[in-house]
């Protein structure tokens, strides 16, 4: 998956404006709320318009809104269920509850592992 499909994906269900958005990152201080890393340009992709807050100038690693409660296991779509995640942490978490994420980081797992090699390697 390319990381500007996963981009799009990510706002997909966001029935708000991007300015909105905008001042949700800003208001996180464009931080990742999980790994700390932060956000360090942001950048317009040229194919939907769309703004990308880029960490350490590389395009392959970028914020997105995540639900701290899935969508798929009945969140809602409202900014109080939204966090800053980077692309990295946000895949980790995938559809999985908060805490799910929270014993991640908690325990200074890498971004190396999935979520499927933590299951598989016992950590849950």
């Amino acid at each position: 998956m390319s990381n500007e499909m996963f981009f799009v994906k990510s706002y997909a269900n966001l029935h708000t404006s991007q300015s909105k958005r905008h001042s949700f990152f800003e208001k996180h201080d464009f931080t990742c709320f999980a790994c700390k890393c932060k956000a360090s340009a942001v950048k317009t992709m040229a194919s939907n318009n769309t703004l990308q807050y880029v960490i350490n100038d590389n395009p392959s690693w970028f914020l997105t809104l995540d639900h701290k409660h899935p969508r798929s296991k009945g969140g809602s779509g409202r900014f109080e269920n939204f966090l800053v995640l980077c692309n990295k942490c946000n895949q980790r978490k995938a559809n999985k509850p908060l805490e799910y994420l929270l014993h991640i980081v908690a325990n200074n797992i890498p971004h190396m592992y999935s979520a499927t090699s933590l299951y598989n390697d016992g950590w849950f």
